[in-house]
């Protein structure tokens, strides 16, 4: 079962590159925390490296120091943290709400990139 629901997102991935902006998140850097409710982790983070966005452990601010890593500009929360807690608990929520960095969901983030929808056509 799990080989075919991995399928299906591969399917709605490839559908998903089609229609979107090739290398539409270039230059952005994006934490994600939770678990997707409609897909796995690695794919959701798969098609943000498609699209050109770098996908990062943590949230956090840029510093004007020489060696320290650039600011992550958006956190996406899937629905729920693996553990089962909602993700409005994570860490990466609450780092980002203090240094003031948007968290969006996986649905914003298709918006952002120019689709209303994960889902394959036909399924």
């Amino acid at each position: 079962f799990a080989a075919y629901v991995q399928n299906r997102w591969l399917l709605a991935i490839s559908h998903i590159l089609q229609r979107a902006e090739p290398g539409c998140l270039s230059g952005h850097r994006l934490a994600v925390t939770g678990e997707p409710e409609h897909m796995l982790r690695p794919v959701l983070e798969g098609f943000i490296r498609i699209l050109g966005g770098e996908v990062v452990s943590e949230a956090r601010v840029g510093s004007s120091g020489k060696r320290a890593p650039p600011a992550t500009g958006v956190v996406i929360a899937g629905s729920k943290l693996r553990d089962g807690r909602p993700v409005e608990v994570s860490s990466k929520i609450q780092k980002a709400a203090d240094a003031g960095i948007p968290v969006m969901t996986i649905e914003e983030l298709l918006k952002l990139v120019g689709l209303d929808s994960p889902r394959v056509p036909g399924a």
